[in-house]
């Protein structure tokens, strides 16, 4: 058995950092309550928490934000682009001041949202609902980092590149294979980095290839996604949704399997180990 607290602790040191993020949401009064089935899945809300009810699941533990807090206020996890750009060595006022500006283009996506539907079921039923989102994000984006640095060289190509994604467990078995969607097989790899924290957008993902980013490896990529002037060497390779987010959340929910030997039940697109 594990406890909620428990649980959070695990994802906050996988993550490397103090907290969860603004796009995580932990909805249980007690965080002392001890759980011993966790039914887990990327999109999980008020249907999970009936199953969980259903198959005898003491606690929902999701990755996309499906209520609360989580969804007002997913769009300061922006500031977390801040810290990337430090590391790299490439944070600059402007670079600031544009992910500022992008941060408050989206602080009302979804202004007056039903924020209670699921944590009001949660509430009802007792079942500690939980989803960590830019949290485990960060977990993949480490996973897939060390696999780069292991196995990619600059001078490499997208399709040397696309063939490590594929014996990624998560990845490999999805229905939604990896793709370029801005470069071709045959270009060189160059300066490489996954942008998995935050939703696709191509300002963002400007601002990484005026900074001397060659590759950036994203999940997916939205209808409205414009690349029309991007140039031919810049490159970004979608690895696929479900396998991406399953690649971090396995990671966490692993741990606390091995950890606690807790019972654990996955639906809803986690896939692989």
């Amino acid at each position: 058995m594990v406890t909620i607290k428990e649980i959070i602790n695990i994802a906050i040191n996988l993550s490397g950092k103090d907290d969860i993020s603004f796009d995580s949401c932990v909805n249980c009064t007690n965080l002392d309550q001890v759980v011993n089935h966790i039914l887990a899945g990327i999109d999980m809300a008020t249907p999970e928490i009936l199953v969980a009810k259903h198959i005898g699941a003491d606690c929902v533990i999701g990755h996309h934000p499906a209520g609360g807090s989580a969804v007002r206020y997913m769009y300061k996890d922006i500031k977390l682009q801040i810290d990337k750009f430090s590391k790299l060595g490439i944070l600059t006022d402007e670079i600031i001041e544009k992910l500022s500006r992008i941060e408050e283009s989206h602080k009302n996506d979804y202004y007056g949202v039903n924020y209670y539907r699921v944590t009001s079921f949660s509430d009802i039923l007792n079942i500690p609902f939980i989803n960590f989102h830019t949290t485990v994000d960060i977990i993949t984006e480490n996973f897939i980092s060390k696999v780069l640095v292991e196995s990619i060289s600059e001078e490499d190509n997208l399709k040397k590149l696309i063939n490590q994604l594929l014996n990624i467990k998560e990845i490999k078995c999805s229905i939604e294979s990896p793709r370029i969607i801005s470069g071709n097989e045959m270009n060189k790899v160059g300066k490489v980095i996954p942008v998995f924290t935050y939703s696709p957008d191509i300002d963002l993902y400007n601002l990484y290839f005026q900074s001397g980013i060659d590759t950036i490896i994203c999940m997916y990529a939205p209808k409205n996604f414009d690349i029309s002037d991007l140039g031919e060497d810049k490159n970004i390779i979608a690895t696929g949704h479900m396998g991406a987010d399953s690649i971090g959340m396995n990671i966490l929910l692993n741990k606390v399997v091995e950890e606690y030997n807790v019972k654990l039940t996955k639906i809803s697109g986690l896939l692989g180990g």
